[in-house]
């Protein structure tokens, strides 16, 4: 329910208490001036004979045998008011409204006499036997209709508010309550033209209400729905013109001039009125009744055709006398006191009505009874104190301030009514549960000693328990949601729930579901369910289960807790099923406790199991691994780091790592590490880091970083150490094989675009130089073609000295002339994939440390790499630049680039992104070893549109000092 609707119900609940205090407290009035009020008379029995109003029976010494008038006298006016013949009790209505004591004028025809007579009105008690059992029924419905709205805001509050059932029902019954116990008696006083009007409009509005109640009930039907505003213009249509036929009735009879009514002729329309009314409350509890029998003929479920079955009989036996022997001979003029005993069965009707529109069980009848005596008991007792106060006001202290008491006394009544029941009723409560009392009331403690135990068996224990002490039924049972499924599953005492019996998935789905928004479920409301699990049936009865309670945690069902009928085989009431959900509140967060408990402990050692899983992975696996926290500290160290390092887990942990490897392999991990910190780089590598052990034997190994948790930023760090030495030994045999597998192709294509050719030319060239003079100026010509083939055999000697191999000679070398070298001996290869080669050499470069076949090998492998990216050709450009003291070698290609996935890979040996038989992968592998031997760096940068790599070397001088440091 919104903070909106709330208020709303608030503001309602506000004015609903307010108006019944005011019913209250003009129900008070209303009796106390009917007790005090005496009836007018003038000792005559007037009867109509021959046209004429006849004294019949003069009452001995009664007013008008004092006044002198006799038996025979034929009345003709009062006070100058013309006295008509018919309705015979018009006398009674112009007597009503004069006091005891008034002196008025009759006149009568004696003969042929007229004769005045003064007439002195006397007062006679009126007999309240039947207006006071009306006032009890009328009480009794009064408080059936607070109490089921009471009941409905505590059980059902958020769930529709105040606007079911249960108020339709409150209308209902202060309706009746104003129609029993309003009664105006002070003609003029104020409160008895609000008693008066009250009581008018509960009188028309009666029929209407119970009609709207029969065809709402328990909810309305289809076609009151569809035609709301025609249905409710029929229903309470005529009662509306009614009462303002009444108001118009009194004012034309207050009105002056030519609007004014007589006294008899508005006399006889109220008397008419009167008959309408009964005819059209006749009405409308025939067709009410009819309505409930039909509703009751098509209903389905027990327990609805159970309230109307409380309905149908407390109209029944209720209204039927009054019905059917007052109402019509009341009509038709026929009057005798013992009419009036068809009002004793009304007392039926707000019980049963209440008991139907609250929704009770049968078997709450024990606490109906305990409560109404309650009420009962309150209201004696507010009764004697009210009676004794006025008395004492009235005879002790002032008659003159009695009105005022009144009002005192019946303000002292509403303030000690709720209090003083609340005492009785704990007093019947003690007395009607005894032991169970205390146990009852220690509901608190209890759920305290609940949410303390975290073993699922124990709070079973303790939970059953509390509920025998409580409620003695004969079977108590807890079904609990299976972990990972959706079936309800009965929980053993210990605990388990690994083979204990569970209903079925669509079972258990449907009480979950139907308990979300109830309070509890009945087995006789899933009779006809039931019939379609025969499984799930079966289980029940043989467990003997009757209530399923819901266990709700944050709107969640997660359980039910079941019970069986009580030990006398009788059924709980109502007051039990609501001490028990206000138990089930307090376990159901006992079970979560416990159930989350037992998850959190499966999982530890289910973690633990995995630690120590993950551990002897760890330690098996054939790369060294250790993990650094975020100050360089090792925290783990396997056994193949103690095997490459040479040092033990023991002696290696807790040690940073400057104090573990040299300066080198330190140096090429923080700057891993500062990669993967920065977010540059998600796994960072280094590649051919040389590591001397701790045994002073040198390694080479490759080095991976990665993030310990998933968020960047300064975090433990996981690094894996992976000697790389025998396979280094291996790339350095397959790089001369790859390289003689190069000079095999291009050696190939040499001798047969070169030598063949080149051997021609020049024998016809020295051939033509010895027959030629000297001053021939054709012979420079010739000259000019034997340099060229001079630099052919210098290009066919280059790619022989390239594919032979020989140590590293380390001297200055120029990095432009390399270039060019290579470019040369590249010319074919690119040329057949047309791709077109654009150099930007710098000037003036200083020559680098290295060796030129080495370094030669690595632009060669470069270009080849652009070449197979571009195999529809493309642009290959060559750059150097000077630097900060080191000298930059790029070489950007517009081929497809590399994937991002794959290019932390790249310098992996036999990797390779050409497809099988398209390359052997060592490429970039013998390429990055080389640098590293040079003591420089290599970086990529690729996109879609092509890929550039970065090869920055140290100049002589500084290449130098490197090399001997």
């Amino acid at each position: 329910m919104t903070a909106q609707q709330q208020r709303v119900d608030t503001l309602r609940l506000i004015g609903l208490v307010a108006l019944t205090g005011v019913l209250v407290f003009l129900g008070v009035v209303s009796v106390v001036n009917r007790l005090h009020f005496e009836q007018r008379i003038d000792g005559v029995v007037w009867e109509v004979n021959d046209g004429a109003r006849v004294a019949a029976k003069i009452e001995a010494d009664g007013p008008a045998d004092r006044a002198g008038i006799l038996p025979g006298d034929r009345l003709v006016a009062i006070s100058g008011l013309s006295i008509p013949v018919d309705p015979p009790d018009y006398v009674d209505s112009v007597l009503w409204p004069l006091i005891p004591g008034t002196q008025v004028t009759y006149l009568v025809e004696r003969g042929d006499q007229t004769l005045d007579f003064s007439v002195i009105v006397g007062g006679r008690p009126l007999d309240n036997t039947v207006f006071l059992y009306l006032c009890l029924v009328g009480g009794v419905s009064l408080v059936a209709a607070v109490f089921v709205l009471m009941r409905r805001s505590e059980t059902e509050t958020g769930a529709g508010g105040f606007s079911g059932v249960e108020m339709r029902f409150f209308c209902l019954a202060i309706a009746l309550y104003g129609v029993t116990v309003l009664y105006p008696t002070r003609d003029g006083d104020a409160f008895n033209n609000a008693i008066y009007w009250v009581d008018q409009l509960a009188r028309n509005l009666l029929p209407g209400l119970f009609l709207y109640f029969t065809l709402t009930f328990p909810r309305p039907k289809p076609a009151f729905a569809e035609h709301r505003t025609a249905w409710m213009a029929g229903i309470f249509g005529p009662g509306v013109l009614l009462f303002f036929s009444y108001i118009v009735l009194i004012v034309l009879f207050q009105a002056g001039g030519s609007w004014q009514m007589t006294p008899s002729s508005s006399y006889r329309t109220f008397d008419f009125l009167n008959n309408l009314d009964l005819v059209y409350f006749f009405a409308a509890i025939v067709l009410g009744l009819l309505l409930i029998a039909h509703r009751y003929w098509v209903a389905e479920v027990p327990m609805e055709r159970r309230r109307l079955t409380w309905l149908i009989g407390g109209l029944a036996i209720g209204m039927f006398p009054f019905v059917a022997v007052y109402v019509p001979l009341y009509v038709f003029g026929v009057t005798n006191p013992l009419l009036e005993l068809t009002v004793l069965p009304f007392v039926l009707i707000p019980i049963c009505f209440g008991y139907a529109a609250v929704g009770f069980r049968l078997w709450d009848v024990e606490i109906i009874l305990k409560r109404v005596l309650a009420y009962a008991v309150t209201v004696l007792a507010v009764l004697g104190v009210y009676v004794g106060a006025d008395r004492l006001i009235r005879v002790v202290i002032d008659p003159e301030i009695a009105v005022a008491g009144a009002f005192l006394a019946t303000l002292l009544v509403a303030m000690a009514f709720a209090p003083l029941r609340d005492r009785i009723q704990e007093g019947l409560d003690r007395l009607y549960y005894r032991e169970r009392y205390r146990s009852r009331r220690g509901i608190l403690d209890f759920s305290r000693e609940l949410n303390a135990e975290l073993d699922l068996g124990q709070v079973v224990a303790l939970l059953v328990q509390r509920v025998r002490k409580m409620v003695a039924v004969g079977r108590i049972a807890v079904l609990l949601q299976q972990e990972g499924g959706s079936r309800l599953r009965l929980v053993a005492a210990d605990g388990s729930m690994s083979d204990g019996p569970q209903l079925s998935k669509a079972f258990s789905k449907f009480l979950a579901a139907a308990l979300a928004n109830r309070e509890f479920l009945y087995i006789d409301d899933m009779m006809n369910l039931l019939e379609e699990f025969p499984q799930d049936r079966d289980l029940i009865a043989e467990e003997d289960l009757a209530y399923f309670l819901p266990l709700v945690v944050k709107g969640e069902v997660l359980g039910l807790l079941a019970l069986g009928r009580t030990m006398s085989g009788d059924y709980l009431s109502s007051e039990d099923l609501k001490v028990l959900q206000m138990l089930t509140s307090h376990a159901a967060l006992a079970f979560d406790n416990a159930l989350l408990y037992r998850q959190a402990h499966a999982r530890a050692r289910e973690f633990e199991r995995l630690k120590d899983y993950n551990e002897n992975i760890v330690q098996s696996i054939k790369v060294g691994v250790m993990v650094l926290d975020t100050d360089g500290r090792v925290r783990s160290w396997n056994r193949s780091m103690e095997q490459t390092h040479g040092m033990p887990a023991n002696e290696a942990i807790r040690k940073h790592v400057d104090e573990l490897f040299p300066a080198s392999f330190s140096a090429a991990l923080q700057q891993a590490r500062d990669r993967v910190e920065e977010g540059s780089e998600s796994i960072a590598s280094a590649y051919r880091v040389a590591l001397r052990n701790r045994n002073d034997v040198d390694r080479i190994v490759n080095i991976s970083v990665a993030p310990l948790a998933g968020e960047r930023g300064r975090q433990p760090t996981v690094v894996l150490v992976d000697d790389v030495t025998d396979q280094t030994e291996l790339e350095t045999q397959l790089r001369q094989a790859d390289r003689l597998a190069s000079i095999g192709l291009l050696a190939a294509g040499v001798a047969h675009e070169v030598n063949t050719p080149l051997t021609g030319i020049s024998s016809y060239v020295q051939m033509m130089q010895r027959k030629m003079p000297e001053s021939d100026p054709r012979r420079a010509i010739l000259e000019k073609i034997e340099k060229q083939t001079f630099r052919a055999s210098s290009i066919v000697n280059s790619l022989l000295n390239f594919s032979r191999q020989q140590a590293s000679e380390m001297q200055a070398v120029d990095i432009n002339g390399v270039v060019d070298e290579t470019l040369a001996l590249a010319e074919l290869p690119l040329s057949k994939r047309k791709v077109h080669v654009d150099t930007e050499l710098g000037e003036s470069l200083p020559p680098v440390w290295g060796d030129s076949g080495k370094l030669q090998q690595v632009l060669m492998n470069l270009v080849l790499n652009a070449r197979d990216s571009m195999p529809n050709g493309g642009d290959l450009t060559i750059r150097t630049a000077q630097r900060n003291g080191e000298v930059i070698l790029e070489v950007a290609d517009t081929g497809t680039g590399i994937p991002k996935e794959q290019i932390h890979k790249i310098y992996d040996p036999f990797f390779s992104t050409k497809g099988t038989g398209k390359g052997s992968g060592l490429g970039l592998s013998v390429t990055y070893g080389i640098v590293q031997e040079h003591r420089g760096t290599i970086t990529v940068r690729s996109e879609a549109t092509g890929t550039v790599f970065r090869v920055v070397l140290p100049v002589a001088d500084a290449g130098r000092a490197r090399a001997a440091s």
